[in-house]
């Protein structure tokens, strides 16, 4: 021994390169066919990722639609409790009702709907006329507006009313 190797060192040394040449010599069918499979494999992985990205997007599609519907019936929802809420009407300045009792008490025979609104320009009074019938401040007869006999304790009541509630 006359290279200072020991034996065991040149035993390893040995092995190595006969692993070496046992893997050169594997045969090319052989590699190729690995390869080949390998690559199966691959295409394999990536047709499966491309199955579960479209199952994601269906159950993406599924969630925005049952959104959507929730949305619909959110609005539905308040809808139904805007329209259940009482509407509280603000008046733009003072009431035509004790202008219409004055006028139609001067008039003991009646007045038409067009008549009082000559005589009280500004606007119609179709509504505040339909109104008072309605509360019983009026009647209405063959087109004649009256003055109903207890109008004045019908207005009294409603002003009381109006005063109670903020």
């Amino acid at each position: 021994m006359t290279t200072g190797t020991s034996p065991n060192t040149a035993s390893k040394q040995h092995e190595r390169t006969s692993s070496m040449e046992k893997h050169d010599t594997v045969p090319l069918a052989h590699q190729l066919e690995l390869v080949t499979l390998e690559r199966d494999m691959l295409r394999q992985e990536r047709e499966r990722e491309a199955g579960l990205i479209r199952a994601l997007e269906q159950a993406l599609q599924r969630v925005e639609h049952v959104e959507q519907q929730l949305h619909d019936a959110r609005q539905h929802i308040q809808a139904q409790q805007a329209a259940k809420q009482p509407r509280r009407v603000i008046r733009t300045g003072p009431s035509m009702r004790p202008g219409i009792l004055a006028l139609l008490r001067q008039h003991p025979d009646g007045l038409t709907r067009l008549r009082m609104e000559e005589e009280l320009p500004g606007k119609s009074l179709r509504n505040v006329l339909g109104h008072m019938c309605r509360d019983g401040l009026l009647t209405l007869n063959d087109g004649l507006y009256f003055v109903t006999p207890d109008a004045d304790a019908k207005m009294q009541a409603r002003a009381r009313r109006r005063t109670m509630t903020p």
